[in-house]
């Protein structure tokens, strides 16, 4: 496969956007985003702060410089760098110097060739060669004309963006899959543990079948149940730390993951795509405080706060920093009870409610430690871990695919688009064989 190197600037135009101030801004219109919202939009989260300009402002805009139209790409410019956006069948507008607009595409590049490129190790690498700034980060348009991209031809382009698709494709598939199973698993614990309406003897529902209440510091709860503190029924509530050096990128058999908030999804599950390591010794010693276990509970207590996520058995060495804060139970038995009851809005509302603002957000382990926890009777807990235990092993079996097809998603692309791997033009990849 022949490859040319080009500057990004001879293949498509580089713009930014018409300047629009605060007193633009309506509380209706069409949505603006800022490089936060358009890193939100390429997690697939919801937009967290609603900006709007007004329909006229818009049309004028659109009218006199143009707006992104599908298949533009926008990339983030400020801040967090580089992370890139493919423009859908939307109507917004954006923030000058956020972000930087790719538009007008030349037949030698596709556009999403060019937003895998950016995701890929030899765009990052040229996104932080032409990077100015030190306190504050950014990418100049004139700098990113001038990025050097090494291209195949059109049909070689098209052959690793399809495969490089159907990969994602079938991660977006499995996240769809684990939060239908994560919803009907919450359904089943509201009903059972905030409503009351677990089986009594007879099999009907306790409360609405009259079943005993007795009044608590936590209002009504059924009789025969105790309320503790998180503490009381754990082994261990503690955190990491960071150590001052001995942090690399580098996965290898005498290395332990070193986990970040930033690694805690929004989906309680743990990302393993950017993580970074520390060396056996450093986890063994200096961090020893911090080796984690299976079932080990983690919670992210700094910064971004209230991001849950566990400890999978296929996880057997990892670490963690100051802003993670974890959960080891006394008793095994009552995880899936305890890691539900945490994903509660009634958990995350006491953590907002107890945040300490400092130069960083955090909340101590001390609020952690007297969390009230309402612990039903054992028959109870047992019952609920035979309903609920093929959801949470069905939910692991998919995250551990994503993150197997993830790293094979990481390890094609770089030789891809390097062209240590070439597709054969008499191969086509299924989804159903992306299968692990």
């Amino acid at each position: 496969m022949e490859f040319k190197e080009y500057y990004l600037g001879e293949l498509c135009e580089i713009k930014s956007s018409k300047r629009i101030y605060a007193k633009d801004y309506v509380n209706k219109g069409i949505p603006f985003y800022r490089s936060k919202e358009i890193i939100e939009k390429s997690k697939g989260l919801d937009i967290s702060q609603n900006l709007y300009i007004d329909n006229k402002k818009f049309e004028e805009i659109e009218e006199k410089h143009g707006i992104p139209e599908t298949g533009d790409l926008l990339l983030t410019s400020v801040g967090t760098l580089g992370v890139p956006y493919i423009v859908k069948n939307e109507k917004f507008y954006f923030k000058d110097g956020n972000l930087t607009w790719f538009t007008n595409f030349k037949s030698l590049l596709n556009q999403y060739y060019l937003f895998y490129w950016f995701k890929s190790k030899e765009g990052k690498g040229e996104i932080n060669r032409v990077t100015i700034g030190s306190t504050q980060k950014a990418l100049t348009i004139k700098n990113l004309r001038y990025l050097k991209i090494t291209l195949p031809d059109k049909k070689n382009q098209f052959k690793i963006i399809n495969l490089i698709q159907k990969i994602e494709n079938k991660l977006e598939n499995n996240k769809q899959v684990i939060a239908n199973l994560e919803e009907l698993s919450q359904t089943l614990f509201k009903r059972w543990f905030v409503d009351f309406e677990f089986p009594d003897e007879n099999g009907n529902p306790y409360k609405s079948s009259g079943g005993e209440m007795v009044d608590s510091e936590l209002g009504k709860i059924p009789k025969g149940w105790e309320i503790v503190n998180l503490n009381d029924i754990s082994l261990k509530i503690s955190k990491g730390t960071t150590p001052k050096k001995d942090i690399n990128t580098e996965s290898s058999s005498q290395n332990i993951p070193f986990l970040k908030v930033k690694d805690l999804s929004d989906f309680y599950d743990i990302k393993m795509e950017n993580v970074q390591y520390i060396s056996k010794n450093t986890h063994e010693n200096l961090l020893k405080r911090s080796k984690l276990q299976p079932q080990d509970i983690l919670l992210s207590i700094a910064g971004t706060i209230g991001r849950i996520a566990y400890v999978p058995t296929t996880l057997k060495n990892v670490n963690i920093n100051q802003a993670i804060g974890f959960i080891r139970l006394k008793n095994n038995n009552y995880f899936l009870y305890i890691y539900n009851y945490l994903k509660q809005n009634d958990f995350q509302n006491y953590l907002t409610k107890s945040v300490v603002q400092a130069v960083q957000a955090n909340i101590s382990l001390k609020v952690i430690k007297e969390y009230k926890v309402l612990i039903p009777v054992n028959n109870l807990i047992n019952d609920w871990d035979s309903h609920i235990q093929s959801l949470h092993d069905k939910i692991g079996i998919k995250k551990n695919e994503i993150n197997q097809l993830t790293q094979l998603r990481d390890t094609l692309l770089p030789k891809l688009m390097s062209g240590e791997i070439e597709i054969p033009d008499d191969i086509e990849v299924n989804e159903d064989e992306l299968s692990i």
